[in-house]
């Protein structure tokens, strides 16, 4: 995997970049002191799957793609493919799902500022769920995937 530059990516979304960490599942990135390894993220929740598959119609309708691109999509592995041949001929988006997502662990730097031991603010909400240390209500299931992540 290349190297992530976590700070000129914050700076470029405007973002402070000190603080700033990347959560990532490549084992390769593990040693960067901005990364944060975490599980492999493959799959998302039902409900949340459900919207991503709902907004990727919607914005980007399978229907539309270049047919080169529809070709490698689906010529991806199993595990990796996120677009399928539908019964018609079409094709249809389908996102891998889960029943859960394990909250992602605080960066070693911030570790220490948190007294009462809680996960990540960034941990992806699942449907009417809230993050671990959270003190908001949960979260509706509706536009779970429009949310994106807890902050």
């Amino acid at each position: 995997a290349a190297p992530k530059d976590v700070s000129a990516t914050a700076q470029m979304l405007g973002m402070s970049d000190s603080p700033s960490f990347l959560w990532d599942d490549n084992p390769k990135l593990r040693e960067d002191p901005q990364v944060v390894s975490i599980p492999p993220f493959v799959s998302l929740p039902h409900e949340a799957a459900r919207d991503l598959e709902d907004w990727l119609t919607t914005t980007l309708p399978p229907s539309e793609l270049d047919e080169y691109l529809v070709e490698f999509m689906l010529g991806a592995d199993e595990r990796d493919r996120v677009l399928h041949r539908d019964g018609n001929g079409g094709t249809k988006y389908v996102i891998p799902r889960c029943d859960s997502i394990a909250p992602w662990p605080l960066p070693p730097a911030l570790r220490d500022t948190r007294s009462d031991g809680g996960d990540s603010p960034v941990t992806p909400v699942t449907s009417g769920s809230r993050s671990l240390d959270s003190e908001d209500e949960p979260r509706q299931a509706s536009g779970a995937f429009e949310e994106g992540f807890q902050r």
